[in-house]
């Protein structure tokens, strides 16, 4: 990602809410309060789906926006990977400077 010119914060980043950790992220940009999480197969468990889909909207509350890709996506085809991370990490950018 640092050499498509994005800088994330060292992972994993902690969310903390009124003092308290909320979630950790994986790869994320606080300075736009975007994330991205990267899950392995035991997220596509139905019962861990529902969980992940809890905390991005508890995420949300706080004003995060929060993309998941599997470690396949990933692994398989970077290029597209940052391809859709990077126009995001962009538009919060000029959003957050307006």
């Amino acid at each position: 990602m640092r050499e498509a010119g994005l800088s994330p914060y060292p992972r994993p980043f902690p969310v903390v809410h009124e003092g308290r950790p909320v979630a950790e992220i994986d790869i994320a940009f606080p300075e736009v309060s975007y994330g991205v999480e990267i899950d392995g197969p035991p997220h596509l468990v139905p019962a861990q789906a529902a969980a992940d889909r809890a905390r991005n909207r508890r995420l949300g509350r706080l004003g995060w926006s929060i993309d998941r890709f599997t470690d396949e996506e990933v692994e398989g085809a970077p290029a597209a990977f940052v391809g859709h991370v990077e126009p995001h990490v962009a538009a919060l950018g000029r959003a957050a400077a307006r």
